[in-house]
């Protein structure tokens, strides 16, 4: 079965960068596209859902990734659209229990040690692309 989802690698004023702990690992929120909703609405509401941000502003189109996972003993094949995104309000982060989410934290991009040591391939290679493994060199979201 094929699905197709989004994600929101987001930014704060502070050039900061969002991540939230969702079954023990670290990730970034994501989630399904709902029927009539574009995949740019999709992934505000998403990041609004995972982590209680409102005013979310897409940058660009970062990516698009394709990874498997099992559920209910059925085989899925997932296309995930993936976005930079940004939010210059001071909010408190507000993580989703009923999804699995612990806990929600910014993160300075130079401590992106801390997320890769606990993570999915998929989210390193995303952290490559924004360039925020590369050291020294300031993230892509503009």
């Amino acid at each position: 079965m094929v699905e197709c989802g989004k994600v929101g690698l987001v930014f704060n004023k502070k050039g900061q960068f969002l991540s939230i702990k969702r079954f023990g690992k670290w990730d970034l929120p994501k989630g399904k596209i709902e029927k009539n909703e574009t995949i740019e609405n999709a992934a505000k509401r998403e990041v609004k859902e995972e982590c209680g941000i409102e005013n979310i502003t897409i940058k660009n189109s970062l990516i698009s990734t394709y990874h498997t996972y099992v559920k209910n003993e059925v085989n899925y094949l997932k296309k995930t659209h993936w976005f930079t995104m940004y939010n210059d309000e001071d909010v408190e982060l507000i993580p989703q229990a009923e999804e699995g989410i612990t806990f929600a934290k910014w993160f300075d991009v130079n401590d992106f040690h801390v997320i890769t040591e606990n993570t999915y391939l998929s989210i390193i290679d995303i952290l490559k692309v924004a360039n925020i493994i590369k050291k020294k060199r300031k993230p892509r979201f503009n």
